[in-house]
């Protein structure tokens, strides 16, 4: 599964460099095994490079050899690669440009007719799918690519003026739109049983681990 993996993921990116890869399988493997053994990934170094090299040559093999069946990775990537045109049309409009891989935007791209417009959308403070392969840097890299000029949509049609202030932390440019309702934030430390439960409530969390060990103490 982690050789699927990480091959899914070096397609994803484009990059077939040993030393990417090596540390792109090191950090797979540190999530991988458990706290207290992270000292066994030192004594498996060959085995990391051998990793290295099998992951190297599936990827080289999805294009080389003919092909009966294909993964889903190789169905963005062997057009990235190839240069293969899935049309070609004066203006392409790319949306969430932060959750492609750079092989999907070179998929993009490859569609564009000579001297025809780009436009890519997205927000780089969303990015948040590197796991699979998605390009963080990806609409700074297209913008700098495309030679292209910055539009910003930093003014919120959705979210209350408390709300803004409080993401303002982290996007200086947040503004909320006029006449947007003050609303308000709760700020609340995590505990069972004194949170405000309600019927028909929710509870976000990045990892299911979280929610699992939630949902359990609740019910106690």
């Amino acid at each position: 599964r982690m050789l699927v993996s990480v091959a899914s993921l070096a397609k994803a990116r484009m990059r077939v460099d040993a030393g990417e890869l090596d540390q792109v399988i090191t950090r797979r493997l540190r999530d991988a095994i458990p706290r207290g053994m992270h000292s066994v990934l030192k004594l498996h170094l060959r085995f990391v490079w051998l990793f290295v090299e099998t992951v190297v040559a599936a990827i080289h093999d999805a294009v080389d050899l003919p092909h009966d069946t294909i993964s889903f990775p190789d169905m963005v990537y062997l057009p990235a690669v190839s240069g293969i045109e899935s049309g070609r049309y004066d203006v392409v409009i790319v949306d969430e440009t932060q959750d492609m891989s750079r092989a999907q935007l070179e998929v993009a791209r490859n569609a564009l007719v000579d001297g025809g417009r780009m436009v890519v959308v997205g927000d780089d403070r969303q990015a948040i799918y590197s796991w699979r392969g998605a390009d963080a840097n990806g609409m700074d890299r297209m913008k700098k690519l495309l030679g292209a000029q910055e539009f910003p949509l930093s003014i919120t049609q959705r979210c209350p003026v408390e709300v803004v202030k409080l993401c303002r932390r982290w996007v200086p440019d947040f503004r909320a739109r006029d006449g947007a309702p003050a609303g308000h934030v709760h700020v609340l430390r995590y505990d069972p049983e004194h949170m405000p439960w309600t019927l028909g409530g929710m509870v976000l969390s990045r990892t299911n681990a979280e929610l699992v060990h939630l949902a359990l103490e609740t019910i106690q």
